[in-house]
C-alpha cells in the first residue's frame, strides 16, 4: 500500500513538473496558433451596399509571450524573382486597434475584394502556385517578423487530407426511441483540421474573377 501511494506521488509530481515546464516555455516563447480560416463569397446589409464579396478571414490565438501593434501579410515569391508581400486588415475591436495581444487574446486578420483596388487584385493574381512560390502569411510584433505560417506545408496538406476524408465518412447510432416510437439517431463525423492552402487557393481563384470582372467593365 506505501509503494502504490510513493508511485501515485511521483507520477502526480511528475505531471505537474511537465505542466509547469510547458507553461514557462510558453511564457517565454512565441506561440501563435490558427483558430480560424476561412474563404467563400457572402453579403451583408453593413457592408459593400449589399453587394456579394469575397472574403478571406485568418483568426490567430496568442499562447505565449505578449506581442505589440500585431500585423500580418501574404508574402509569397514572384515568378520572375523577388518578393511580394500585402498587408491585411485587422478586424477592429471595439472600435479601436489592438495594441496589445496578450497570451490567450484573439484577433484575426482579413481581405475583402470590395477593399481591395484593382492594383491590389492584380497584385494577388501573380500568385499562381502557393508552394512554389513559398507562400506563407506572415505575422509582425511592432514590424518585426514574429511568426510565419507556411501555405500548404506537408502538416496543412495532410491535414487538407484528412478533412477531405472526414467529408465522406459518418456513422450512425440509434439512441432509442422518442415519445412517438420513432428512432432516434445520433450522426457521428471525423473530426477536422483547420487548413490555410485550400482557404487561400479558393480566395485567390475569387480574386482572379473579381479582376477579370473589373478589366471588362473598365475596357
Amino acid at each position: 500500500m506505501e509503494i502504490a501511494t510513493i508511485d501515485l506521488s511521483v507520477t502526480i509530481a511528475l505531471i505537474a513538473l511537465f505542466y509547469t515546464i510547458r507553461e514557462i516555455k510558453r511564457s517565454n516563447n512565441i506561440i501563435v496558433k490558427v483558430k480560424e480560416c476561412s474563404s467563400g463569397g457572402t453579403q451583408s446589409i453593413y457592408e459593400n451596399n449589399t453587394q456579394m464579396f469575397f472574403f478571406l478571414k485568418i483568426m490567430i490565438q496568442n499562447k505565449g509571450v505578449n506581442l505589440y501593434c500585431p500585423k500580418m501579410s501574404l508574402s509569397f515569391r514572384h515568378e520572375k524573382g523577388g518578393t511580394f508581400n500585402l498587408p491585411l486588415k485587422q478586424k477592429k475591436q471595439a472600435d479601436f486597434q489592438v495594441d496589445t495581444f496578450s497570451k490567450g487574446m484573439i484577433t484575426s486578420f482579413h481581405f475583402k475584394t470590395y477593399e481591395l483596388d484593382k492594383g491590389e487584385l492584380d497584385f494577388l493574381n501573380q500568385l499562381s502556385d502557393t508552394r512554389k512560390q513559398n507562400t506563407c502569411l506572415c505575422l509582425y510584433s511592432q514590424n518585426y517578423l514574429a511568426k510565419e505560417f507556411w501555405i500548404n506545408s506537408f502538416t496543412d496538406r495532410l491535414k487538407q487530407k484528412w478533412n477531405q476524408l472526414s467529408s465522406k465518412v459518418s456513422f450512425t447510432r440509434k439512441k432509442g426511441k422518442n415519445w412517438e416510437g420513432m428512432d432516434i439517431v445520433k450522426h457521428y463525423q471525423l473530426p477536422t483540421f483547420q487548413t490555410l492552402g485550400d482557404k487561400i487557393k479558393l480566395f485567390i481563384q475569387c480574386c482572379s474573377e473579381q479582376s477579370l470582372d473589373k478589366n471588362q467593365k473598365d475596357g
